[in-house]
């Protein structure tokens, strides 16, 4: 099974981890509303990600992460919080331009260098927060 999924069905799995943290129960239509796009989009995407083992879902009914779709999603919603977070309060980009670049960023960005960033921001805000005492 390919497990390998596009940008834009990793920005579906992620709004359906922050649709989960909000409410248990997650339609089609809900995700529609939030993200803007066309019902037989959301449709696609979710049978895709079924297919990938990150979802259950029913015709017409609720979508259920699966531990590994929590974990995956859980995962892109990091990586998306850490750099409009970077951009924003770091680099002092607006919350337009920091939202838009992180949610870019985060499908190609590696562990390894979102684990950098959080280093560098915390090291940065402590001798910031060092030479305002």
């Amino acid at each position: 099974m390919d497990k390998k999924l596009t940008h834009s069905i990793e920005d579906y799995l992620e709004m359906i981890y922050i649709l989960s943290q909000e409410d248990q129960s997650i339609r089609i239509t809900d995700i529609a509303a939030r993200m803007q796009v066309r019902k037989s989009s959301i449709v696609s995407a979710v049978k895709k990600l079924e297919h990938c083992g990150f979802v259950q879902h029913e015709p017409y009914g609720s979508i259920i992460l699966t531990p590994e779709g929590i974990s995956q999603g859980s995962e892109v919603y990091r990586k998306h919080i850490v750099l409009k977070t970077f951009f924003s309060e770091i680099l002092g980009l607006s919350e337009e331009i920091a939202e838009k670049d992180a949610c870019n960023f985060e499908h190609y960005i590696s562990d390894q260098t979102v684990s950098a960033i959080v280093k560098l921001a915390e090291k940065l805000q402590k001798e910031k927060k060092n030479h305002s005492i």
